[in-house]
């Protein structure tokens, strides 16, 4: 494991790793990651089996109306075509953007966030493609020797997508700026969020394929 470019453009100064798992992460005993973890990032295969089911799932959202619930402390972005690396980037800002106070330093993903806090996801997506800041860090992040030794080959990357997990008020989310809404996974224990990420992962994702190409990071405290 070693520490990602994922955070270091955007953060600056700050007191969390990006530690990459590999493609066999999710299944080992999480051995030599710090803890807490605060977010976990996945990338996962482009497959139909995948896609059906995201389908399926915000049919299911839908029918419960008013019944389902996300918290109101979440920051959440809709994916807006038109900014460079899109689902990468959108990942990493909704791991980064939901970490506790005081973890992120100053910079632009810091401001932005605090700009648009209290916007919709759309207008927060919105906002996004003309936030010239970020776009800068988003290819600068995507074009570093660093991140690319990281995280997986470029191609391997073509037919994937990024999404993140977070733990607040007590629940494990999976932010997807694609999908629906924020997707309330149920109870979190506290300190388990890497974990508790990892049935997600594999009973709502790897259950769906037998394609080896998942990757797994973990955003943890600093040591």
């Amino acid at each position: 494991m070693g520490s990602s470019g994922i955070n270091a453009e955007y953060m600056g100064s700050s007191g969390i790793n990006a530690e990459y798992m590999g493609s066999s992460g999710i299944n080992a005993e999480y051995m030599g990651v710090p803890k807490p973890v605060h977010a976990v990032v996945l990338l996962f295969p482009c497959e139909k089996a995948i896609y059906d089911y995201r389908a399926k799932q915000a049919e299911e959202i839908q029918g419960l109306g008013d019944k389902y619930t996300v918290s109101s402390n979440l920051w959440y972005t809709k994916q807006i075509d038109g900014i460079g690396n899109a689902c990468g980037t959108i990942a990493s800002m909704h791991a980064l953007a939901n970490l506790p106070d005081g973890l992120v330093g100053d910079g632009p993903l810091q401001a932005f966030i605090e700009k648009t806090k209290g916007s919709t996801p759309d207008d927060i997506g919105k906002a996004l493609i003309l936030e010239k800041s970020i776009q800068e860090v988003s290819e600068a992040t995507a074009a570093s020797s660093d991140n690319q030794t990281a995280t997986p080959a470029r191609e391997d990357r073509v037919n994937a997508h990024f999404i993140a997990f977070v733990e607040r008020d007590g629940d494990c989310y999976e932010l997807d700026g694609r999908k629906i809404c924020p997707i309330n996974h149920g109870k979190c224990p506290e300190g388990q969020l890497l974990e508790t990420a990892a049935v997600v992962i594999k009973t709502k994702f790897m259950s769906l394929t037998d394609s080896p190409n998942f990757n797994v990071m973990a955003l943890a405290a600093a040591q």
